[in-house]
């Protein structure tokens, strides 16, 4: 009787652990399956087919708008692309790294529910929701911050899956990929009246609105909203920002603010503007 129990006992564990795991899987993997050096990929958990298998399906990573290299502090769009042709169930990791394998920069959701961070800001992956898209193919969005001071060349590592849908571990195909992305070489955080300094989410905002920014040092930082013709609206802060990256987040809903404003942002001498949209 005894021995009986103790089978089923194990069994039952056995079944709970292999839930739990295809469960975990679709809401992205741990650090450390982005086939960065030192790391696995999604095959160590979905078996069944080789790394890249040459069957038409891909990995891909791009940054919106093609540029040749990254300014330190600036923030770029990140986008995963996982293809296969008649499926629609896809997955990613991804993680960005300078020499030596160390972690590169900050890695930030910008609000997307289709992907989650993994190991504070050094990985990105998958939601459960996100795994779902169209047909043949999903891209997956979302932003990077680049260190504050020049780090070389920061490599993009990701390993992609396109899964059969059918829950298990098997019969998925995993594909890798990795994009170099070199430092511009200046130390600057900010160009001069540059419109692409910052972030902002979301935009068009309603009661919301934050700020997406880094500084390479500990900075005071005026956060005002200005109409077209240049004129102060509302201040919404003054504050100290810290060194590296900073998300401010302020209130706008009791301002009753509608239309098309501009955005300033006061740090020491440097004044930079971004046009808003309060709905």
């Amino acid at each position: 009787m005894n021995k009986k129990l103790t089978l089923v006992s194990v069994f039952a564990l056995v079944a709970i652990f292999n839930i739990t795991q295809v469960a975990s899987y679709s809401t992205g993997p741990n650090a450390g399956y982005t086939s960065a050096p030192g790391e696995s990929n999604c095959t160590s958990c979905h078996s069944g087919t080789p790394v890249n298998p040459v069957n038409g399906g891909s990995v891909a990573i791009t940054i919106t708008g093609n540029p040749a290299s990254y300014t330190p502090g600036q923030t770029y769009e990140v986008n995963v692309t996982v293809a296969f042709t008649g499926r629609s169930r896809f997955g990613f990791a991804l993680s960005a790294k300078k020499t030596g394998g160390i972690a590169a920069g900050t890695l930030a959701t910008n609000g997307n529910t289709n992907v989650r961070l993994g190991s504070g800001n050094s990985y990105m992956t998958h939601t459960s929701n996100g795994t779902l898209g169209n047909t043949d193919s999903k891209v997956f969005k979302f932003n990077w911050v680049a260190p504050v001071t020049n780090a070389g060349t920061v490599t993009f590592y990701a390993s992609g899956m396109a899964a059969n849908g059918t829950g298990g571990d098997g019969g998925d195909f995993v594909y890798t990929t990795n994009l170099n992305f070199p430092s511009s070489g200046t130390t600057s955080l900010f160009e001069p009246k540059s419109l692409n300094s910052f972030n902002i989410y979301p935009n068009p905002a309603t009661e919301t609105l934050q700020v997406q920014l880094a500084v390479k040092e500990d900075t005071k930082a005026v956060f005002s909203i200005i109409d077209l013709n240049g004129k102060d609206i509302q201040i919404l802060s003054n504050q100290i920002l810290t060194k590296g990256a900073n998300t401010p987040t302020f209130n706008i809903g009791n301002y009753n603010l509608k239309g098309i404003y501009l955005l300033k942002i006061e740090l020491g001498d440097d004044v930079q503007f971004k046009k808003i949209c309060i709905e």
